[in-house]
């Protein structure tokens, strides 16, 4: 398998802000934003029957001269003169839906800063739950995703996550183990990117040691959602990605009354909004500082800008 392999993806067109409007899409909060439903759905079908003709009219009912096409744990003819074997067959496991998710998420109109005709904004994003890999089956560990992103100079990154405060995965645990390990406190999501020198190292490249550093790049061309500028000089945007969004600017780092945690836990579960950036050709590798954990996983991703 190639180092480089990747999960099976589905790529998503998703309709602009002004398509939904055009059809008719309620809008909010000003007509900024369009509140969509995204419903996700595992299901398993089997050949032992015809799935496309066979329903719930077929539920065995001897009284109506119904029989099932399938049987639990059916004894089936072999011939040989035997009274039969017995088929290990659990008929609720016969076309039935595993998984069922409803998530809500958010569309709204491209920033002007960003309305360049034919600009992409490409979106980093983050994967998996807290836990090992057996507690958190038949998901995934924590991971950038896509964890290898090829993209262009005058391509815009929009880097964005969610998290949580209540991620207990206690009894019942699905088809996994109860647990969650991980780091930090028990039952929260946190996550954050700052930059390695090479994609095997396991610890980030101090910004003041190495000033030819992927933000010192970036430079002003560093952005929040709404295309206010973050900063002249990287540092503040950063920032903002080392503390998921705790300290957005150098000043309010400096101005806190309080240490700042390690481990993340006094920082905000989502970076909501995330921060958009735009990167020189080069090739930039990252990690996730408080995730990327040598019994569990490894959270590291890298960037290849032409």
């Amino acid at each position: 398998m190639s180092a480089v392999g990747q999960p099976n993806h589905y790529n998503w067109t998703l309709p602009s802000f002004d398509e939904l409007v055009a059809s008719g899409v309620k809008t909010y909060d000003g007509d900024t934003i369009a509140r969509c439903v995204f419903r996700l759905r595992y299901n398993i079908s089997t050949d032992d029957y015809n799935p496309w003709s066979i329903n719930s009219t077929w539920d065995n009912n001897p009284q109506k001269g119904i029989v099932s096409p399938v049987q639990e744990n059916p004894t089936v003819d072999v011939g040989a003169d035997l009274q039969g074997l017995r088929l290990a067959v659990n008929t609720a496991q016969f076309g039935r839906t595993f998984q069922d998710r409803t998530h809500v998420f958010y569309i709204r109109p491209r920033p002007a800063a960003f309305s360049t005709a034919g600009q992409k904004i490409i979106n980093l994003r983050v994967r998996g739950k807290r836990g090992n890999i057996v507690q958190t089956y038949p998901a995934v560990e924590y991971d950038f995703t896509p964890n290898r992103l090829h993209l262009t100079s005058s391509d815009l990154l929009h880097i964005q996550w969610t998290g949580s405060n209540t991620h207990h995965n206690g009894n019942p645990a699905g088809d996994g183990q109860a647990g969650q390990a991980g780091e930090g406190n028990g039952g929260t999501d946190r996550q954050n990117l700052v930059e390695m020198l090479n994609p095997d190292d396991n610890y980030p490249k101090p910004l003041d040691k190495y000033p030819d550093n992927m933000f010192q790049r970036v430079g002003s061309q560093c952005w929040d959602m709404n295309g206010n500028a973050m900063g002249n000089s990287g540092i503040d945007c950063a920032l903002t990605l080392a503390t998921s969004g705790q300290f957005r600017t150098i000043a309010q780092a400096q101005a806190a009354t309080t240490n700042f945690d390690p481990l993340l836990n006094d920082a905000p579960a989502s970076l909501i909004g995330g921060v958009v950036m735009r990167l020189p050709t080069g090739q930039y590798n990252y990690m996730c500082t408080r995730n990327n954990n040598f019994s569990n996983r490894s959270q590291k991703g890298t960037l290849i800008v032409a």
